[in-house]
């Protein structure tokens, strides 16, 4: 390559134009052939070696296998979402079922219990603004502050 270059920096004699012209000859016959050979294996044609991100575009999606890795959280709610859905199918479908059984969730009976310890010693969530005049005296008071 630096050859080619010297050779193009001085004035070429006829010698050196025919080893010039077969040396470019020569590149443009392999950037067609590497054009063609794109076209058949359908992958990019990139003459210039730019970075296209096309290596990572190729492979596979890493989303799904991620997802699949850890399994479903399973939360008393969802459980008694799914044991209420199933009782209302069994009535649609005329069948006699006893009212079912829901789970009890420990820690949000105590969550409840203690927002009403809070709100009956006032010191619970103030109530929310219902018209526009409630909430200018709000903020005039220093209430909620957004950013």
């Amino acid at each position: 390559m630096s050859q080619l270059r010297s050779l193009l920096a001085s004035a070429p004699s006829a010698a050196q134009s025919a080893i010039l012209a077969k040396r470019t000859s020569r590149i443009a016959k392999q950037l067609t052939l590497e054009k063609l050979r794109s076209e058949i294996f359908q992958t990019s044609f990139n003459p210039t070696s730019t970075r296209s991100g096309a290596k990572y575009l190729r492979s596979r999606l890493r989303g799904p296998s991620m997802i699949n890795y850890y399994p479903a959280q399973l939360s008393i709610r969802r459980v008694n979402g799914v044991i209420s859905e199933l009782y209302r199918e069994a009535l649609r479908k005329d069948k006699l079922t006893p009212p079912p059984i829901y789970l009890e969730d420990t820690k949000e009976l105590q969550r409840l219990e203690d927002v009403a310890a809070l709100k009956a010693r006032g010191k619970g969530k103030p109530a929310k603004a219902t018209t526009k005049a409630a909430s200018r005296r709000a903020k005039k008071k220093g209430g909620a502050k957004r950013k």
